[in-house]
């Protein structure tokens, strides 16, 4: 095992879908590789600041804790006090915050595991147990849709694969993934208000020992991704968001941080703390849920006068109504703009009448119902001289037409 101090790393977390440069951590170390922890975690461009502290002179009290979004705990050597250090972090859960566990924090060492309530009330996602050093070890996902595996696709722990042994997930825990000897590699759990995270390899990467796990392959985003979503939490209605992130009703999709306000239902459902709330976005001074029908043009709105572009104007549910005064969808060259602009070559010649439009069927009636400029016309289909209109009874027969010769055929 390597030799050298636990540390504790805090972490400031604004939400799991917050963009990139919006989170700040702390890191609680003491000497050894722990710079190494702060350079990948700051290189992954999703903290705005990392910073390093003792973990193995000082224990943070639960105000400390509670300063931050996350807190990521791991050791190599004993805690200043693994009890007090537990029992502040059951406290901290208790509160809504979360823990990313690591190893070899899962060790049955007094002092060098975790210790405290966070064990005996069981906040911690995996059991305890020994450890191991042979590797190396390669990680098998059991959840690729767990948000932990964002971006995530190889993982090595190294010739040395430093991870705790003999230990398995707790009733309840989620295992994301396993490592390719069957211990437990990473667990999601929620034992109160708050997350847990297990992340069952020690944390520092090849960059700062050869042996530990190797820096080529994901590491750096997994531990990043096991803060976020231990700050985050569950997202139990899949919208995107969890309790932690913002949702302020993870049992329903429709309800997120910047969901579109439905009007008049009671629900605040982009969780800004107001209900049934709209804005003027386009400035015509009428909201959604005031009517409006497309509040990002300020020419549609409840009461406009209808123009003939294709478009509710005036938001009462038809289009170009005003402009097609027999309703056959069709308009004349009468309608100023409207015709020539978005209907040439497609015009009603009667807008008074809704059997007459652009390819209606042709009826023998004195009128050029289809507006091709021909009134009554038909074709011979039977090639016998005649059309429908013109009188022939059959037009699938030749022989049949007006005056032509009877013949004994029933």
């Amino acid at each position: 095992m390597p030799r050298f101090h636990s540390f504790i790393l805090f972490a400031v977390v604004l939400g799991w879908s917050a963009p990139a440069g919006a989170v700040d951590i702390g890191i609680w170390a003491a000497s050894g590789y722990k710079q190494d922890v702060q350079d990948y975690l700051t290189n992954t461009g999703l903290f705005t600041s990392v910073d390093l502290y003792d973990g193995s002179t000082v224990t943070p009290s639960l105000a400390e804790l509670q300063a931050y979004d996350a807190v990521m705990v791991f050791s190599d050597s004993t805690f200043n006090n693994a009890t007090t250090l537990g029992d502040n972090l059951a406290d901290y859960v208790d509160a809504g915050g979360g823990v990313l566990f690591a190893t070899f924090g899962f060790y049955t060492s007094p002092g060098l595991g975790f210790g405290g309530r966070v064990v005996s009330d069981g906040y911690v996602p995996f059991t305890l147990g020994s450890y191991s050093s042979s590797g190396p070890r390669t990680m098998v996902v059991d959840d690729p849709n767990h948000p932990i595996m964002n971006g995530v696709s190889t993982f090595n722990g190294g010739s040395s694969s430093y991870r705790n042994t003999g230990i398995s997930e707790v009733a309840g825990a989620t295992l994301v993934a396993h490592l390719d000897d069957g211990t437990p590699f990473i667990a999601a759990y929620e034992p109160a208000a708050g997350v847990t995270v297990g992340f069952n390899i020690y944390p520092p990467s090849s960059d700062i020992r050869s042996d530990f796990w190797d820096s080529t392959t994901d590491g750096a985003l997994l531990v990043a991704n096991c803060l976020l979503y231990a700050a985050g939490g569950a997202d139990n209605d899949g919208d995107g968001w969890s309790q932690g992130a913002g949702d302020c009703d993870d049992t329903d999709a429709t309800i997120y941080p910047g969901a579109p306000e439905v009007c008049n239902d009671g629900i605040d459902q982009n969780c800004d703390e107001v209900v049934d709330e709209s804005t003027d976005n386009d400035g015509d001074g009428i909201t959604q849920c005031d009517g409006d029908c497309d509040d990002s043009d300020a020419t549609r709105y409840p009461g406009a006068t209808e123009i003939c572009d294709m478009f509710d104007t005036d938001c009462d549910g038809g289009v170009d109504e005003d402009f097609d005064l027999d309703g056959d969808g069709y308009y004349d060259e009468n309608d100023p703009g409207c015709a020539a602009t978005y209907y040439a070559g497609n015009l009603d010649c009667d807008d008074g009448n809704a059997a007459v439009y652009p390819d209606a069927p042709e009826a023998c009636n004195g009128i050029d119902d289809d507006c091709d400029g021909s009134v009554d016309e038909q074709t011979d289909d039977d090639g016998d001289g005649y059309t429908i209109c013109a009188g022939d009874c059959d037009e699938n027969n030749a022989n049949t037409y007006p005056f032509a010769p009877e013949i004994c055929d029933e």
